[in-house]
């Protein structure tokens, strides 16, 4: 077998290639124009493979958890299927290196204090979640694929009563929950 060193030298592996996908906070989408809501600003979450040379097939995304962070108490627990941005599929692949982005969440511009969600997927109006603020929430979302491990990240949104003023940024490793498809 070969040494790390000489793998490294013939350019077949790379210390930054991970067998795993990573999710981080988008910049915001705004001004789209929804038929159902009017102009909205969404919020996605970057789905980054960070392997060098293999696909990632068969990705779902899931939003897991919402918490109240002032009270630390859950609002919503249903594990509900989101939507890819840019596509009505279920599943979707993501190339080696490559990155695709989940619609996280949107806000109408009209009314920022309240979050909407592309669970497309449900026909259940009850596993969609609301959230209304003002107010910090932490919101968990999952990935998997047929072919790299599950994946989780926790984001705090900071809602507010102008659209300015909404944030949305990754969990720091220590506000991170072991909960959801791990405890399964």
């Amino acid at each position: 077998m070969k040494t790390v060193e000489e793998k490294m030298r013939l350019g077949v592996w790379y210390p930054q290639q991970r067998k795993r996908l990573s999710l981080t906070a988008g910049d915001p989408i705004e001004h789209v124009v929804r038929n159902d809501v009017g102009p909205a600003t969404f919020f996605p979450i970057n789905v980054k493979n960070l392997h060098r040379s293999r696909l990632a097939v068969n990705c779902t995304a899931y939003l897991e958890k919402i918490v109240d962070v002032s009270t630390s108490d859950p609002l919503f627990t249903t594990i509900v299927e989101m939507k890819w941005g840019a596509t009505t599929l279920p599943t979707i692949m993501i190339a080696p290196g490559g990155c695709r982005q989940i619609d996280a969440f949107f806000v109408r511009e009209s009314c920022p204090q309240q979050l909407l969600f592309n669970a497309w997927w449900t026909d259940f109006s009850g596993a969609v979640p609301k959230l209304r603020g003002p107010g910090d929430f932490k919101l968990t979302y999952a990935v998997s694929s047929a072919n790299f491990p599950l994946v989780q990240q926790s984001f705090v949104v900071h809602l507010s009563n102008t659209l300015s003023e909404i944030t949305f940024k990754a969990c720091s490793p220590t506000c991170q929950l072991n909960h959801g498809f791990a405890s399964l």
